[in-house]
This record gives C-alpha cells, structure tokens and sequence, in this order.
C-alpha cells in the first residue's frame, strides 16, 4: 500500500512540532511494570512506492529509555552511510545519511534489548517493511533458540550468492537481516525475498555486527535455509548456543611421575566418547600412542592408557618400568578434539620420574548427582580414580547392601580402568536406604599403591517410587535419508536438579522413567557421527550442526504420572 493521507497528516504534525517538543521526566505514582509496545510508523508496514530518502518514525506507547532503544534498531538490508536518531516525547526518528536503493523492500525491526525509561523491555522484537519499489516480499524463517538465557542473542541472516568466500561472510560483513529473540526464544525474520540463506545465532559480546570467533557465542543450523516462491515461510531453523575453540589441538606437555606413570598433556579436551570403551566408535586410544628409547628405538611396552576423568585433557599412561636416566619419545598420531579437529603433531622427547613416587589416589562417586544423597530406584552408581586401578580387585572388594543387609547384585562398566559404572541387576527398593562399601587397602593401582587404609562408604536413600512421574512419547524424523541414533533430555528447569536421557536407535516410541517432579523442556538431537553427544558444528569452513528439536512447550512432571504424546518432530 502506499502511505494513506492520515499518515502524511501525522507526519507534517511530527515535523512540526520537532523543534518545539521536549522531553519531561517521569511523575510520580505506581511502578511502571508493563512492557512497552510500538503504536504506530511511518511509514507505515506495508508500504510501496516510498521515497528513497524517507525519514522513519516510530512511536511508541510510553517513554523510552534513548540509548537502549537505538541501539537495537536494526535496518535490513543495511544501508550504506550514517544513521542518526532524534526523539520528541515518545517518538523516535531516524535519519539516512544515503538514498535507499530502488525496488528493494527495507525491514525496520525494533529488538528485545530495546526498554523504556523504568528498564521494561520489549516483549517481542518488532518488525515492520516497506518498499521503494510496487510491492512487498514475503518470505520468512522462524524458529527458536534453545539457551538457559537467550538475553542479548539475535538473529544474522545472509542471502547467499554461489560467491566462494561465503563461509567467512559472518565474520567479515554485517548481515543482509537481523532480528532479536524474544520470548520462549523465539524469533521471525520477515519480509524476505525468496532465496537461500544462511542463519546463525549471535551473542555479539562487542556489538560490532561481526562474529568473532573464541569471543562471541553463535548457533548454526543443520543446513542452508531456502525461502521459495511457493513456499514463503521457513520452519524450523532451531539453535543451540557455544563458544567456538579456534585454539589448533596439539600435544603440549610429556610429564613422567615415576618408572610406570607419564602424564600426557594436550591443548584440549578429547572426543572422550570416542575413546572411553563403552563409546559407540570406541578405538582404544592404545592404538594411537607409541613410546620408544631415543637412542636404540626399542619400542615401550604400554601396559594401560586411560582419559583422566576429571581433566579431559589428559592421558595418562602405565608402562613396563622404565630407565628414569634414559630419554624417550612419545609419538602420537591421529587423536581428535571433542570439536573434531585432528591432531597438528605428536612427538616429544622426555626423560626422568621420580623413582619413590606416593602420590595419593584419590576417587569418588561421580553418579547419580546427588546433594542430598536421595537417588532413584534406576539410577547406575559411578566411580572414577586419579589412578588407574586393577578392576578385578576393585570389584572383589565393592559391596552394595540395603538396610536389612542384603547384598545389591549388578553389572560393571568401565570405561577405562579410572572409571567404572555399577548397574544393580534389579531395580532399587522405594524409600530404602543402602550402603556401599569399598574396601581401600586391597584395591591397587598400576604401581602397587592401594586406593587408601580404610573401608570407603557411601550412604544413600532411594526416592520414594509413587512420588516420581513419568514421560513417553514419539519421535519422528521428516529426512528421508537418516542416520544416527536419538538422544532425548528432560531438562530440569530449576537451577541445581537432575536432568535425565535415554537413547533409542530408531523413530518411534521412548519412555523417561522415575523423574523427579517439576518444570522439564524436552529436546532430542540425531547423533549423525555417532559419538553421543550433540556436535555444534563449525563456522568456517562450515560444517553444519547436527538436527535437534524441541517441545514447544514446557512439561510439568506430577507425581505417579506419566505425561504422554510428546512429540518430537525432527524436519527436512
């Protein structure tokens, strides 16, 4: 539509009174709690035909705070030269240094940061376009972000053109369309002409419009996003938020503590699920790791390696006993960072140990997360050492009993000789307590030390079954060609309690057991390079993320109740 009379009646008024209007401070009265909202612009949405050297104007409901509003004021596509702000009570004008190009449609968006003068911020960003050309675009991509806090992140869109530098454009130009997220983590780019874009979420921590890698936060999408002409609106473009490591992985420090023990450092964590042996890829990390004499090139028997548990990146590794007055070399070879990056290089010389090393090893009960030692009938118990330890004796030498004291049968897991996981082989009684024994001074590590000179206990108290709930539902997969398994989370919404996962290897039916009650959102990804945790991706060169989803809304768990028709739809 072109601008109606009433608007230009409006704006000659405006135009008027601009030099003669002032500003007055708030009254007094009853705290202003109400979100402030957009009552009118000019142009107005929808408008054609408009001038390219338009001033803009928008009005809005209350009086704003100045600096906040500007600065989340997003013109798209961006044009070229200065834009300059002036206000008059509740109405803020914008002025373009530079003509807007001609037949463009231009999307003036008014972000979540934007607040009036008692700090209410708008509710939901708010958009509105007009054209200098005969009509309006119409394409649009929605989504939402998945994030504890989403203050402060937006929406970057590029329109991509086949160009080969399109990888790098987030970190070298302003985006074509921006938006901010708003409630819930949702948000819409409007007014798109039909296309292919790329989509990312920002945390722009400097607010220069450009992503900088190891700094800002950003989310990308499992594919490129295409707005066609019969198809204008685009669903689904969900993120998750992180923090690009940009450091190269690369071995760091060769540490030897005595005969046996060297401790192997790294620029960063390990793809641990990869290495841990219970992992759906699980190579051994043994076949990654040679140690040879310096001089003769005999190679060191490696008797044990394992992941320190708590220190993500480092190894630790037990030899034969070695000659502490010799020098030798660690080669290492084709090991990969939790973000996927192979190794740069892997050899380095070292030589010495203390040969009277007592170094204490130290060990706890890492699972379930407990602050209060209550647990629930399923839960599996783990353990992990600084050391690793002779698992024949430690699970000699590990009791579980009730309080009657009958023994708890169960399986044990390891995922390497550091950490271990105890599976009761029946489900735990309700409102039972129980104990676990370890009995220190007969569980020995590599070197011959023992775990400690007294029993270890552990005291815990099952959650009463009746008072916990249930969650089943369906997953579903619109891709037709899929690969991978399903991982769906209740996350707990207050701050401190347990979240809970199961895995299942095909769409269909899962069910989440014995959960406590509360507020849970639900989200599932497909682990498409099988290393069970959900991989974010990379920027450039791009490498997209894998396919998440979500419910929309939020779960509540009751008591003895299963919540079910959970759907969760994962789309092409």
């Amino acid at each position: 539509m072109v601008i109606s009379r009433n608007h230009l009646i409006i704006l000659t008024i405006l135009l008027f009174a601009w030099g003669c209007a002032s500003m007055q401070p708030p009254g007094g009265g009853p705290e202003d709690k109400e979100a402030p909202e957009v009552i009118w612009t000019i142009p107005a949405n929808d408008s054609v035909r408009v001038s390219r050297k338009v001033d803009i104007f928008v009005a809005f409901s209350e009086k704003m705070n100045h600096e906040t509003v500007e600065n989340a004021v997003y013109l798209s596509p961006h044009p070229a030269g200065e834009i300059k702000f002036s206000w008059k009570k509740n109405v803020m004008k914008i002025e373009l240094e530079d003509s807007l190009e001609s037949n463009k449609t231009f999307v003036v968006t008014l972000g979540t940061d934007g607040k009036d003068i008692h700090a209410n911020a708008l509710q939901q960003a708010h958009s509105f376009a007009f054209s200098t050309g005969d009509s309006i675009d119409r394409g649009s991509i929605n989504g939402r972000v998945i994030a504890e806090n989403t203050k402060g992140i937006s929406i970057w869109s590029y329109r991509l053109s086949g160009q080969a530098n399109e990888d790098s454009l987030v970190c070298i130009k302003r985006a074509d369309y921006i938006t901010q997220v708003g409630a819930g983590g949702k948000y819409k780019l409007s007014y798109l002409s039909p296309g292919k874009y790329r989509v990312y979420a920002v945390a722009d921590l400097d607010a220069d419009y450009l992503y900088t890698p190891s700094s800002d936060y950003i989310g990308l999408t499992f594919k490129d996003v295409t707005v066609e002409p019969a198809k204008l609106e685009a669903t689904g473009s969900d993120f998750m938020i992180f923090q690009e490591d940009t450091a190269k992985f690369t071995l760091q420090t060769v540490v030897p503590v005595d005969r046996s023990l060297v401790v192997v450092g790294f620029s960063k964590s390990l793809m641990t699920e990869l290495y841990f042996e219970n992992g759906s890829r699980f190579e051994g990390l043994k076949n990654h790791f040679r140690m040879t004499d310096s001089v003769s090139g005999t190679e060191i028997p490696i008797r044990d390696m394992y992941l320190n548990p708590v220190k993500l990146n480092e190894i630790k590794i037990l030899t034969v006993p070695r000659n502490i007055q010799r020098r030798h070399v660690l080669s290492v070879r084709n090991l990969f960072s939790q973000s996927g990056e192979e190794i740069v290089s892997g050899d380095m010389s070292f030589e010495g140990g203390d040969d009277s090393s007592n170094i204490k090893i130290d060990s706890e009960m890492f699972s379930p997360q407990t602050k209060d030692g209550i647990v629930m009938a399923n839960d599996v118990f783990g353990f992990r050492f600084s050391n690793g330890v002779h698992r024949a004796s430690f699970e000699k030498y590990f009791r579980m009993r009730d309080s009657s004291g009958n023994q708890v049968n169960g399986l044990f897991k390891w995922a390497h000789s550091a950490q271990v996981e105890f599976q009761p082989a029946v489900l735990l009684q309700s409102r039972m307590a129980y104990t676990i024994d370890i009995i220190a001074d007969s569980v020995k590590d590599w070197s011959g030390k023992v775990l400690g000179d007294t029993v270890i206990k552990y005291f815990v108290t099952t959650f009463k079954t009746d008072s916990l709930g249930f969650v089943s539902g369906i997953v579903a997969d619109d891709d037709s060609v899929k690969a991978g398994a399903y991982y769906i989370t209740c996350r707990n919404l207050n701050r401190g309690m347990r979240d809970y996962t199961v895995r299942i290897d095909k769409t269909g039916v899962f069910n989440l057991n014995y959960l406590v009650p509360g507020r849970y959102s639900v989200v599932a990804f497909r682990d498409e390079d099988g290393n069970g945790i959900y991989s974010y991706g990379r920027v450039s060169p791009i490498i997209f993320s894998e396919r998440f989803t979500s419910y929309a809304d939020t779960v509540v768990i009751r008591p003895n109740w299963e919540t079910s028709n959970i759907l969760l739809r994962f789309k092409d």
